[in-house]
């Protein structure tokens, strides 16, 4: 993966090289830890959502290399539910919230990887999320311990991606209650209603009413903030002009390479 700076600066200069960018399945997104007293609050959880503006992450830490996200599937997913929106940046009613919260300069900590493009864009949240009322703090750590971190409910906050995500079954594995930690659900998110919707949509062979269920699902986690989702990052491949046939695939396999020629 390169950085997205050197990606826009090979399209620019590099005449003998072809750059695709294309739509893939990742999704950045801010992971929340239901079992902290201040992230319990849901206008705690609202607040850092109004005071986080994506577009400027976007722009100038993506370079335009993304696209704002409200759920974890992809808009190129068939299950995924087009009507969701995220709430516009407004840092003045984040700061009331934080107020009528009791959570004024309570301190959060995020956490990510020492990895460069995850440390430049948790330096942006943490200021933007700052900009509440809160005291977000950054650490980043090798990301053998941050993952440890993660899966063991050490953290507050913590910069993730969801990768290669295609069957709606990740909000079971995501969010149910059975899935706690150690299971995946590491922000230790808890719904009974969302539970059943879960397992129910398990045994149901029929792609119409699966979707149905997984719409609910999807009003579900966004209302209640269990995430905060960030931004779908778009996908690049670059190729020399020699190289032809070539069709990238949103699940980056290999098949593509089978219809490649070179002159």
């Amino acid at each position: 993966e390169l950085p997205p700076g050197k990606v826009s600066e090979l399209e620019k200069r590099n005449s003998t090289l072809r750059v695709i960018r294309y739509a893939g399945l990742s999704t950045s997104y801010l992971l929340i830890n239901f079992s902290d007293p201040v992230l319990r609050k849901r206008e705690v959880r609202e607040a850092l959502a109004k005071s986080i503006n994506r577009q400027e992450v976007i722009t100038h830490k993506l370079a335009g290399f993304g696209q704002e996200a409200t759920s974890i599937l992809t808009p190129n997913n068939p299950y995924f539910l087009s009507s969701l929106k995220n709430p516009e940046p407004d840092l003045e009613a984040a700061k009331r919230l934080i107020i009528a919260a009791g959570a004024k300069n309570e301190s959060l900590i995020l956490k990510t990887s020492n990895n460069s493009q995850a440390i430049d864009n948790g330096i942006v949240l943490s200021r933007q999320m700052s900009g509440s009322g809160l005291q977000v703090n950054l650490q980043r750590y090798e990301w053998a311990k941050f993952y440890e971190d993660v899966k063991k409910g050490r953290f507050q906050l913590a910069l993730m991606r969801w990768v290669g995500t295609v069957d709606p079954d990740i909000y079971r594995l995501a969010f149910h209650s059975n899935e706690s930690p150690p299971g995946r659900n590491r922000g230790n998110y808890k719904n009974p209603a969302l539970d059943q919707l879960l397992d129910r949509a398990v045994d149901i062979p029929n792609t119409s009413e699966r979707k149905k269920i997984y719409f609910q699902v999807q009003k579900i986690i966004h209302q209640d903030l269990a995430i905060i989702p960030l931004w779908y990052d778009e996908q690049v491949a670059i190729l020399r002009n020699v190289v032809h046939g070539y069709q990238p695939s949103a699940t980056s396999d290999f098949w593509p390479f089978t219809e490649v020629i070179k002159e």
